[in-house]
């Protein structure tokens, strides 16, 4: 199965991260040609890695 998600409505990472676990999602692409937010900075890739390694 695969899912696509926007992270908009997670502002805290740790309800995206918890909301991945819940439907046992194990592998995340980020598919985003540049991977940096202006206004969710939490979701930049240096930020943002570290959550999805635990």
């Amino acid at each position: 199965m695969l899912y696509t998600i926007g992270y908009s409505p997670f502002f805290e990472v740790e309800k995206l991260t918890n909301k991945l676990k819940e439907l046992d999602i194990s592998i995340v692409f980020d598919i985003r040609t540049f991977p940096y937010s202006n206004t969710f900075s939490q979701y930049n890739e240096p930020n943002f890695k570290p959550y999805l390694k635990k």
